[in-house]
């Protein structure tokens, strides 16, 4: 159970609600200068999908009976809130006229992949890529979707994990980073979607 606090319409939502949730005469204030509200209004103390809840503890020893409340996040999940690192794509994602995949780092990361009729495996021509810098190629599908191989693919040699081919079926993914080694350029399987 989120613990959720109900505030009159109007009030400021910088103002501190007060609430019992003890039953002993103790108030706790809400001290969020801007919390936020779920869809029924009520203000939701941490994150709106992992909420805050107030957890009573119980200690008995010979200094005496003492009773805690702590703010506990209830349980764990996978959206929290996170740091995103990269370029923000705010126009068209490029999208590749056939097998050969051109990523220009300054313009985009990402890149669609021409939906195919007939099988072939991916190529790349890379320019303005850093060390370390996250690629990703969103497939189209077709007929006979591309593939991408663990091998040499054009200005890069490709590493997939346990040399697992990718398929550029619709809405696939699969995210590499380029590892610059001077000579050689590597494109190293990060994550498939």
């Amino acid at each position: 159970m989120a613990l959720k606090l109900n505030r009159p319409k109007g009030n400021s939502p910088a103002s501190p609600t007060k609430f019992n949730p003890t039953g002993f005469g103790v108030l706790v204030e809400d001290l969020l200068s801007y919390p936020s509200r779920d869809e029924n209004g009520f203000d939701v103390i941490g994150e709106p999908c992992l909420p805050m809840q107030l957890v009573p503890s119980q200690t008995n020893s010979s200094d005496g009976k003492f009773f805690t409340l702590t703010w506990q996040a209830y349980g764990a999940t996978d959206k929290l809130n996170a740091f995103y690192e990269g370029e923000i794509i705010r126009g068209k994602i490029p999208k590749s006229t056939g097998k050969s995949i051109t990523i220009n780092g300054s313009v985009s990361k990402v890149v669609q992949v021409a939906s195919a009729d007939t099988t072939a495996t991916l190529t790349f021509a890379l320019s303005n890529l850093k060390n370390n810098d996250l690629v990703t190629l969103i497939g189209s599908g077709g007929v006979a979707p591309f593939t991408l191989e663990s091998a040499v693919a054009g200005s890069a040699t490709v590493i997939l994990f346990n040399g697992t081919q990718w398929t550029a079926l619709e809405n696939a993914s699969i995210t590499l980073r380029y590892v610059d080694a001077g000579a050689t350029k590597y494109l190293v399987e990060v994550a498939r979607g």
